[in-house]
């Protein structure tokens, strides 16, 4: 089948390449690239790829080059592992000089959220008797409204309760989890598409939430809820 088919969503980044090669240009090669692509019938998903394109050699093909030989390797953990040292160290840097909890918070989430590159990052506290989340602050991208505030478990769906069981929610997509679809104007009026709560557990008891928000309908990778 023509490469065009079988690889649509990439072909706009894999084409040239290949034309490259096939026209007598030499090999291609990338190391640790960012191809998004399309796997067990999902939306695409962030996969990071080192790869060689080499002309297969045919002195009866035009131009003397049969075809392509392709070595590739999905890097993804490995990039995504090192992003999360890079982070941790960040971290650890930004927070070196600062005592006040509050902006360790806040500095914590900005160096989580640029490393992600996702729309919000922040720390709230949960209240089980009153049902509701204190968000004390939070670091937002550029063109995102802040959330500071205290917002009630109701507005948001039925995943709360998994909060505060301890689990962490890994929410794709808002308007197709069954537990928020029926309240996408409160996570529209914030700007949320998609999400990921880790509950923060004190004494066998979960006290608090580490909450990223994502820009758009998101598959979060194991690597990037680690």
């Amino acid at each position: 089948r023509p490469g065009r088919d079988v690889w649509a969503e990439i072909w706009p980044e894999i084409g040239p390449q290949v034309d490259a090669v096939l026209s007598g240009k030499g090999g291609v090669w990338a190391v640790n690239r960012l191809v998004p692509i399309s796997r067990n019938g999902r939306e695409l998903e962030d996969v990071y790829w080192t790869y060689s394109y080499n002309p297969i050699h045919d002195e009866s093909a035009a131009g003397s080059i049969g075809g392509v030989l392709v070595v590739c390797d999905d890097t993804t953990e490995h990039v995504l592992e090192a992003r999360r040292r890079e982070t941790l160290a960040a971290i650890k840097d930004r927070l070196s000089d600062i005592s006040d909890p509050a902006l360790i918070c806040l500095e914590a989430s900005r160096v989580l959220g640029e490393a992600l590159g996702t729309a919000r990052v922040g720390y709230g506290l949960l209240d089980a008797k009153t049902r509701s989340i204190a968000v004390e602050g939070a670091w937002s991208a550029s063109g995102y409204p802040e959330v500071r505030g205290t917002y009630a478990f109701s507005d948001y769906g039925d995943h709360i309760d998994e909060l505060l069981r301890g689990v962490s929610v890994v929410n794709e997509d808002v308007e197709k989890d069954a537990r928020t679809r029926d309240a996408i104007a409160a996570f529209q009026a914030l700007g949320i598409a998609s999400h990921v709560d880790i509950p923060i557990v004190e004494n066998g008891r979960v006290v608090a939430s580490m909450f990223v928000h994502g820009r758009t309908a998101h598959r979060w990778t194991p690597g990037e809820v680690a």
